[in-house]
């Protein structure tokens, strides 16, 4: 069981990485949160999940279409296409239980928006998260 949850972790951490960069999870600094499970990061970012587990809403900040960071996003972390992310998050949102999802152009936006907002989850290249305001969630399976 151990050394399946060793390959599950590493073969993630791996599909991840193997972008030129390592993608993060990026929260604002006054954001409570530490960690997030695998789980937890999908049902948010595809629109499942509206809500902390504390009661406060989320925003979810995610890049526009068509982004090489969002495409690895959703091949290696979501395991989806892009349309099917798009898919979900009008179902999510006609059955009116989704997140707030703001599309930005850039990681620039990203960070604008986190650092404003400790309610609000993006993610990031790792080498773009050098902002003080910012601290990376550890990602948990």
């Amino acid at each position: 069981m151990n050394r399946k949850l060793a390959l599950i972790t590493l073969s993630i951490i791996l599909s991840i990485s193997a972008y030129s960069s390592e993608i993060v999870i990026a929260v604002n600094k006054r954001s409570p949160r530490k960690t997030i499970s695998l789980k937890e990061l999908k049902s948010i970012f595809t629109g499942e999940k509206a809500e902390w587990s504390d009661g406060e809403n989320i925003k979810v900040i995610d890049y526009k279409r068509d982004t090489s960071i969002k495409k690895v996003f959703c091949q290696k972390v979501l395991k989806i296409s892009q349309v099917q992310l798009y898919k979900k998050w009008i179902r999510a949102s006609l059955l009116g239980n989704s997140s707030e999802i703001i599309l930005v152009n850039g990681p620039q936006d990203v960070i604008g928006h986190l650092e404003q907002d400790p309610k609000s989850v993006g993610y990031l290249e790792k080498s773009q998260l050098n902002n003080i305001n910012l601290r990376k969630l550890k990602v948990t399976k």
